[in-house]
């Protein structure tokens, strides 16, 4: 069986290999920039989605709301920065990604080293299979 964290860690660096392009793109190209944008949006969105409607219900059941509102937290300011990169294109100024690269990469962080572990030993294999 894989476990939640195998199956998030791939997660993760799709959506790492996108912001490495968003950044690559971003003095040179502002379309593209935009769209690589959208399709991070999209991948994150998907993401969160999984997390907070398949993992956070069963984790407020097992474990209690600690670590979810630090992580609905952290959900909630990624989104916030993508706007803020979007409106910037919009407005033909240069994105800057670095912040956003920051915020997402501590949070993958935390998931994996701590959160997503704790939750492979505590959740049942019911869950696991929803996620992949």
């Amino acid at each position: 069986m894989v476990t939640i964290n195998e199956l998030m860690i791939q997660e993760h660096i799709k959506l790492l290999r996108l912001l490495s392009e968003i950044g690559e793109k971003q003095q040179t190209d502002f379309f593209i920039t935009k769209t690589l944008l959208n399709k991070f949006r999209e991948a994150v969105q998907r993401h969160f989605f999984q997390e907070e409607t398949i993992i956070f219900e069963r984790v407020i059941k097992v474990r209690g709301k600690k670590d979810l509102i630090r992580l609905i937290k952290e959900h909630k300011e990624i989104n916030e920065l993508i706007d803020k990169i979007e409106k910037d294109i919009d407005f033909n100024l240069s994105p800057k990604i670095d912040n956003l690269k920051i915020v997402f990469i501590n949070h993958s962080r935390f998931e994996t080293e701590t959160f997503y572990p704790r939750l492979d030993k505590e959740l049942n294999n019911k869950i696991k299979i929803r996620l992949s």
